[in-house]
């Protein structure tokens, strides 16, 4: 499994786009736990929403050949190799630096 980590963000690479996803941007951004966002240039991917259907709300990214940096104040840049990722944030809820995996 390939993991790419800047801060509470992880992108975890999968092996395709769902079917049922569509674009709807192409920048991914998302809120770090200070408040301030982790940015990357790439398609972002969501479930189509049908009424009266409950669909999870997991976005998957696409990043272009050449890849891109995720930038974020607080952290170094990071590179992202080209790819389909899934975003998910780290929480750590333990005494002993426990961490859990979340779809915000």
């Amino acid at each position: 499994m390939e993991i790419y980590r800047q801060g509470d963000v992880i992108l975890e690479k999968v092996d395709g786009i769902p079917i049922q996803h569509v674009k709807v941007a192409n920048t991914f951004e998302t809120k770090g736990e200070t408040g301030e966002s982790h940015v990357l240039t790439a398609e972002v991917f969501s479930p189509i929403r049908v009424r009266g259907v409950a669909i999870p709300q997991v976005q998957v990214i696409q990043v272009g050949e050449g890849g891109a940096i995720m930038n974020h104040p607080q952290h170094p840049s990071l590179p992202i190799p080209a790819g389909i990722y899934r975003p998910r944030k780290v929480r750590t809820y333990s005494e002993q630096r426990s961490y859990v995996y979340v779809d915000d």
